[in-house]
């Protein structure tokens, strides 16, 4: 792949400069070196965007009762797919900010609103512990990891570039993507060593760019189930998700086995899906799977900060029943915090397609800007 030395430069220089002045905890290799549950953390009882004021020197502080949290991603791509072949793309990805407000101790209103669209809003009854909860409202389903990359294969599986070859095609594609939301209610266990989560919603997911997809009106009701333990150094669960619709005459299931183990500066990631998506008549189904794995090697640099060398393979295969439709990712990555506040990682993609098509990898980095 030959690429332009002063194009990605600039672009990396531009991404830098957007860069302003926490440490991230929002991550799930956070979660596997330090053995802590989302709500450790987060507002949210399985992670997500709003994030818990630590003391009153916090930015997002307001008062004992109202905090704010915020992020802000920036990202810059170098794409050589054809047609936009050999270009660098500067654009935002996310501008968020979170509102918590504790109006007991035991109940918590929480909302996020990014780029003017509401993506997340609900009320969570829960024990003093935080550990034990109910909540109803607009949220993100608990399936799986809960991360944010929604390029994942076991979650929407996108490629945004040039032309999108394996657009969607993920298992978790209009699911279990932090840009796609459900209405109903969620109960569950957030301790250590157990985590249980059990949703019943509406099963018509809305997101930013579309509020209803046609393939989930007439859905029933959706039934999401998440469960595991989490240990210092390691963690295992499982998830199971349904959603019948009548109108369509169709039934979509999703199964996983995910989970990390984590040993000195060294930790693994991991999430295997398997689906099923039943034809608009019932007479046959598709069946899909997809592969996740990362490992992770956490050093200190710069000074007190801790830097992340990383390196993910994905895999998914489309429909069982075919051959050649194998889509296969190799992805090393390098994260840093320059300053609190700011988290730099850049990445380079090798896609792997049958049939084989030439140069489609991709070179990007995503500037972070959160509080």
């Amino acid at each position: 792949m030959k690429l332009n030395p002063s194009r990605i430069a600039a672009g990396l220089l531009t991404l830098a400069c957007l860069s302003i002045s926490r440490p991230a905890f929002a991550l799930p290799e956070y979660a596997a070196y330090s053995g802590s549950n989302c709500m450790a953390c987060h507002v949210g009882p399985t992670g997500g965007f709003g994030r818990k004021i630590q003391s009153m020197n916090d930015i997002g502080y307001i008062s004992e009762r109202v905090s704010l949290s915020g992020d802000f991603l920036f990202m810059g791509l170098y794409d050589q797919r054809e047609p936009a072949k050999d270009r660098v793309v500067l654009f935002p990805m996310e501008a968020a900010l979170h509102l918590n407000v504790t109006l007991t101790p035991k109940i918590t209103l929480a909302a996020s609103q990014d780029y003017g669209t509401l993506r997340e809003a609900y009320m969570m009854l829960h024990n003093e512990a935080q550990t034990a909860y109910v909540r109803a409202g607009f949220f993100t389903l608990p399936y799986g990891l809960l991360f944010a990359d929604h390029t994942a294969f076991v979650k929407e599986g996108r490629v945004e570039t040039g032309t999108r070859t394996f657009d969607e095609l993920g298992t978790g594609a209009g699911l279990f993507s932090v840009r796609y939301k459900d209405s109903g209610i969620e109960a569950g266990l957030s301790g250590q060593p157990w985590f249980v989560n059990v949703s019943m919603t509406s099963g018509v997911v809305g997101q930013e760019e579309r509020s209803f997809p046609s393939s989930q009106a007439g859905s029933k009701r959706a039934i999401t189930r998440r469960g595991g333990f989490i240990t210092k150094h390691a963690s295992l669960g499982v998830s199971m998700y349904t959603n019948d619709n009548e109108l369509l005459d169709r039934r979509v299931i999703r199964y996983n086995g995910f989970g990390w183990l984590a040993a000195g500066r060294f930790a693994l990631l991991f999430e295997h899906d398997e689906g099923e998506d039943e034809k608009f008549s019932v007479s046959g189904s598709t069946q899909v799977s997809a592969s996740y794995a990362e490992v992770v090697y956490a050093f200190p640099f710069p000074k007190r900060r801790t830097s992340y060398l990383k390196f993910r393979y994905e895999r998914l295969d489309q429909n069982r029943s075919l051959s050649g439709d194998i889509l296969q990712r190799f992805v090393p990555s390098y994260r840093f915090s320059p300053t609190d506040y700011v988290t730099i990682e850049s990445f380079y993609r090798v896609n792997k397609e049958e049939t084989s098509e030439k140069a489609n990898d991709d070179v990007y980095i995503i500037t972070r800007v959160f509080f």
